[in-house]
């Protein structure tokens, strides 16, 4: 069964951007604000970029209080142009001001994507239980995630074994998957659903196919994207052709 969800719909990427900027931007005040802390979770791939660029332009953060995660990556060095962290450090990183120990990568030095994955899973475990160690909540505040063309969400491939790990907050990806094919490493479905909300960005002609499925509960099943829970609101936010634009509702079975 599909997850009930919101969507929003857009003519194209940069209004699509700017809108989940306005909602990111808005998540981090309003943690910061409960709290004195946030935590988001950033999307690799290029549909985020124009993103991060606005929010590291555009807006007044206070970037000194967001801890920032990843919810996969390929197994690539730092600086290769196809790195989810390139991608990032590109767009948002290098334009922001954000404490070293607030930034949680993964390893791409470590000695294999399993021992990258390994460590990665502590790193999580380590900040949730903290949070809840200091009286809060053991959730990130918002996790960001893409779609992929078969319907893969971070690094959860259709079919792949991960998708049944019900313990482990991060793993390894070992098979060459996506585009480029290398091994991942990924976030799980119990790491996700440690959000409190959950933003997919999604643009490209190709995904609205799968998309439509998902929002109407078909063969959901068969895509990892569909499979995403979080606490309080999974929202989508559409680059939508122009038969299907304007804002939508609630969606789901």
């Amino acid at each position: 069964m599909c997850s009930r969800s919101e969507i929003e719909k857009f003519s194209n990427i940069e209004q699509l951007s700017r809108a989940a900027a306005e909602r990111i931007a808005g998540e981090i005040a309003a943690a910061v604000h409960r709290r004195g802390m946030a935590s988001i979770v950033l999307a690799g791939g290029k549909t985020p970029a124009m993103t991060y660029g606005m929010l590291a332009a555009d807006y007044a953060i206070s970037w000194e209080r967001v801890h920032l995660f990843f919810g996969d990556e390929r197994w690539l060095p730092a600086d290769h142009p196809e790195s989810n962290f390139s991608m990032v450090k590109k767009s948002l990183l290098d334009r922001i001001s954000l404490p070293e120990q607030y930034l949680h990568v993964i390893d791409y030095k470590a000695e294999s994507p399993e021992k990258a994955a390994a460590l990665y899973n502590e790193r999580i475990k380590d900040f949730l239980h903290a949070k809840r160690a200091a009286g809060g909540l053991a959730y990130f505040d918002l996790t960001i995630l893409g779609m992929g063309e078969d319907g893969h969400t971070a690094s959860l491939f259709p079919g792949q074994a991960l998708l049944e790990e019900k313990k482990l907050y991060a793993a390894a990806v070992s098979e060459p998957a996506g585009k480029p094919m290398v091994p991942r490493i990924s976030m799980t479905y119990p790491a996700l659903a440690r959000s409190r909300k959950i933003l997919f960005l999604i643009g490209g002609a190709k995904k609205e196919a799968i998309l439509n499925d998902i929002l109407q509960g078909r063969n959901c099943d068969l895509y990892p994207a569909a499979a995403v829970r979080a606490v309080e609101e999974v929202r989508w936010l559409v680059v939508a052709s122009p038969g299907a634009r304007g804002q939508g509702g609630k969606n789901g079975p």
